[in-house]
Order: structure tokens, then sequence, then C-alpha cells
């Protein structure tokens, strides 16, 4: 096993480290990403909102929404 699939494994294991590093990567970054930005706004503009997400993903890596359903509950 290499340092890099170590590494993964660590942060996997820890969501809220890894939601620390996402938030600290995308303040850092130094391109516009439309698409955050519009979950972001949309997110923002409706409170109440509810939704239904069907996926085959682990609920934490590449997830468009992730940080806008723990920030917004």
């Amino acid at each position: 096993m290499n340092i890099t699939r170590e590494v993964k494994d660590y942060i996997g294991n820890r969501p809220a480290f890894y939601d620390m590093l996402k938030r600290t990567k995308r303040r850092l970054h130094l391109e516009a990403d439309q698409t955050y930005d519009g979950f972001d706004q949309f997110s923002r503009a409706h409170p109440r909102l509810r939704f239904v997400q069907i996926g085959a993903a682990d609920g934490l890596r590449n997830d468009p929404i992730r940080e806008f359903v723990l920030r917004d509950k």
C-alpha cells in the first residue's frame, strides 16, 4: 500500500476533516466554479428546500451538494 492510498483512506474516514479540506481548497482556488456558485445561491434562496438525492456514491467524495446539506440542514 502506498502513502497516497493511506492518506486517502485516512481523510475518507473522517468526514469533518474532509469537509474542512474541501472548503479550504475552494477558498484558495482562483477559478470560478459555476456549479458550486449555483448550488450555493439556490440553497440560500430556498431555506425550506426538500430534496431526494439518489446515487451510488459514498455521500462524501464527489458529492456536489454535501456542503449545502450540512450547512443548511
